[in-house]
């Protein structure tokens, strides 16, 4: 009887523990439930436009160039040895015979012209790569939401009404773009610059789509895209909650927005600061990319974010996924 009760007294000690063991581990049960059915948060929102001239790279002028020089060196070369071969010159009704040391003559005049084909030719080329080399530079801007207000609908209006599909056109909203840009240099919180030198029309091209691929990566969604193949768009919520949340009601307030501005040059340099000091460095960046004309001018793309009115962009969130920036 009494290892019967002892039994017993251990089976309740063991529910009471199993029990309190519950108690336990059921908030935490709940809030991770709840936090893996809560809502997420919206993705950044962004918009951009712009595009790439190849036509404007000098490529095909390149190799027309090179097949022109080459085909004047075989023409001149077979030329030379029609004339001198057989050691004979034919004229009138007999025939002449050139001495050994009229042939050494003719060698070294013709050795000579051959020395100073490929000579011009090779000038020739250098100076075609130095004419073609671009420079892709790009220009990063973190406004004040508040005293920038207006800049993003200026922006994404001259991208909605422009011609990306020729070089001209993306001139055109280029530098639309800069001067409504300029319009709100003093309200410029962060800045970064960049210049790429010297590159070759395939390495600018691939240069200029990584910069622009880049900054398109900060965002998530992209309601808003303007290139040569036209205008792409996607659905938005134009809705906040109030002023200390987004659409979703997820707490924040919106603080930045960045424009990011990417230009191909045909050019050796084009002009950007070499560091941020201040503000006035933002301003020579802004007029160097105006400097450009349009037969100068081989690309050009303006990225933003955010780009819906419901979106939000924290100081905390830029200086987490650009910490490059650096504050005026």
């Amino acid at each position: 009887m009494f290892g019967y009760e002892r039994a017993m007294t251990s089976s309740r000690l063991r529910r009471r523990w199993f029990l309190v063991a519950l108690a336990i581990a059921w908030p935490t049960t709940v809030s991770v439930t709840l936090a893996l059915e809560a809502p997420q948060a919206e993705a950044r929102s962004g918009g951009s436009g712009g595009g790439f001239s190849r036509s404007s790279s000098g490529g095909s002028r390149s190799s027309g160039g090179s097949r022109s020089s080459s085909g004047s060196r075989s023409s001149s070369s077979s030329g030379s040895r029609s004339s001198s071969s057989g050691g004979y010159y034919g004229g009138g009704g007999g025939s002449i015979r050139l001495s050994p040391g009229c042939m050494t003559g003719i060698g070294i005049v013709f050795l000579l012209i051959v020395v100073w084909a490929l000579i011009a030719a090779i000038i020739k080329k250098a100076q075609q790569r130095k004419a073609e080399a671009l420079c892709v530079g790009r220009v990063q801007l973190a406004f004040d939401a508040v005293a920038s207000k207006g800049l993003r609908a200026r922006i994404e209006d001259a991208v909605r009404t422009a011609d990306t599909s020729t070089s001209f056109g993306i001139f055109r909203m280029a530098r639309t773009v800069l001067h409504t840009t300029v319009t709100f240099q003093d309200h410029v919180a962060y800045a970064h610059f960049s210049e790429d030198k010297g590159l070759a029309p395939t390495p600018g091209e691939a240069r200029f789509n990584a910069l622009a691929g880049e900054a398109r990566a900060f965002f998530d969604r992209e309601i808003v895209r303007r290139d040569g193949r036209g205008m792409v768009e996607t659905q938005r919520n134009s809705s906040k909650a109030n002023e200390l949340t987004d659409e979703d009601g997820q707490f924040g307030i919106d603080e930045l927005f960045v424009v990011t501005l990417v230009m191909a040059v045909q050019s050796t340099t084009l002009g950007l600061p070499e560091k941020l000091s201040g503000p006035e460095d933002v301003r020579l960046s802004l007029q160097a990319m105006l400097a450009i004309t349009s037969q100068a001018m081989v690309g050009f793309e303006v990225i933003w974010t955010p780009a819906a009115e419901s979106d939000i962009l924290t100081r905390d969130e830029l200086l987490s996924d650009l910490p490059y920036l650096a504050p005026l």
